[in-house]
């Protein structure tokens, strides 16, 4: 099978995951969203007022941004099934899916999640910085850079490390 059918029984796969577990999903995306509540409220403040003795407030921020990446992501990897859970990539291994399609489709959901709530955080960032201290520093840009690659790759790492591709 080509890779253009395979990846077109990927997404029916994931279709067919998100009408059966729509619930499932809807609670993952739910605590998603309140993290990123979190997340944009320790975004407002901007990176000028933390000083090194504070690095644990980065700390935090950084777990609430990497929260919304797992939560995201973690309705693919569990089905529920008559009150059983399954490993989604049990049942993606009996489809005529190479992994490494599976894997390259993942990574790029993942990068394009990525892409865009980085871009949503150093809008946050800049709007903060602008408006409550009149100042734009290069850590305003870094910081949430910095985020987002670290995120993405433990992202990355997770999925490799579970044997899921």
């Amino acid at each position: 099978m080509d890779e253009s059918k395979q990846i077109a029984a990927l997404k029916e796969f994931d279709k067919m995951n998100q009408k059966y577990n729509s619930y499932t999903i809807l609670g993952y995306k739910v605590i998603g969203i309140l993290f990123g509540i979190f997340t944009i409220l320790l975004a407002l403040i901007p990176i000028q007022e933390f000083g090194f003795e504070d690095i644990r407030m980065i700390i935090i921020s950084f777990l609430f941004f990497f929260m919304i990446h797992y939560m995201y992501y973690n309705y693919w990897q569990v089905i529920g099934i008559e009150r059983h859970q399954l490993s989604i990539y049990q049942l993606l291994k009996e489809l005529p899916i190479n992994p490494n399609v599976i894997c390259r489709d993942r990574a790029k959901k993942m990068f394009l999640f990525n892409i865009k709530l980085t871009a949503v955080f150093i809008a946050i960032q800049v709007f903060a910085s602008l408006v409550f201290l009149h100042e734009l520093t290069i850590w305003n840009i870094i910081l949430p850079l910095v985020y987002s690659i670290c995120a993405y790759a433990i992202s990355y790492l997770l999925v490799k490390i579970s044997g899921m591709c």
